[in-house]
């Protein structure tokens, strides 16, 4: 039982590794840093565009196709320099306009390559003129946070 267990803790935390170092990690990344811009804390949404940055650093394409390694590589310094910039201030109206940037490097990679076995919902904001991605069809707009919560539509959804 002892051994059992053993490896059921070691193949967890190998697959955990494994996911926290595939791009599918940074989608996740993501959807923390908007989750934290609906809710409207400077200070938390910094620390979680930090994490983002670590999650594209971390990112490793041995098993990527040689496609959605150009992908990731066209976007990848570019996502990590709007991540920097949004964790270096602790101002919500600038990290929000910064997020829409690194949001259209985000939207091009999920259509170029697999970040999630679900869906993923490409939504838009007609009072920003800005997209987001999100893992519900449920709006919860990170440009507006509680001023306009459900502002915006599901755009496209990319399935995957």
């Amino acid at each position: 039982m002892k051994s059992f267990l053993l490896a059921l803790a070691v193949f967890t935390c190998t697959a955990a590794s494994a996911q926290s170092k595939s791009v599918s990690g940074v989608l996740d990344a993501y959807y923390k840093l908007k989750n934290q811009l609906v809710a409207g804390n400077s200070s938390t949404t910094a620390t979680a565009a930090a994490d983002f940055k670590t999650a594209v650093e971390a990112v490793n394409n041995s098993n990527a196709s040689a496609a959605e390694v150009k992908a990731f590589e066209t976007v990848k310094q570019k996502l990590q320099s709007e991540a920097a910039s949004i964790a270096a201030t602790n101002d919500i109206s600038k990290q929000r306009e910064m997020f829409s940037s690194l949001s259209n490097n985000m939207i091009s990679l999920a259509k170029a390559t697999t970040l999630s076995d679900t869906e993923i919902y490409i939504d838009y904001c007609p009072m920003k003129k800005a997209s987001w991605l999100s893992a519900e069809k449920a709006i919860k707009n990170p440009y507006y946070g509680n001023k306009m919560l459900t502002c915006g539509n599901v755009k496209e959804t990319i399935k995957q």
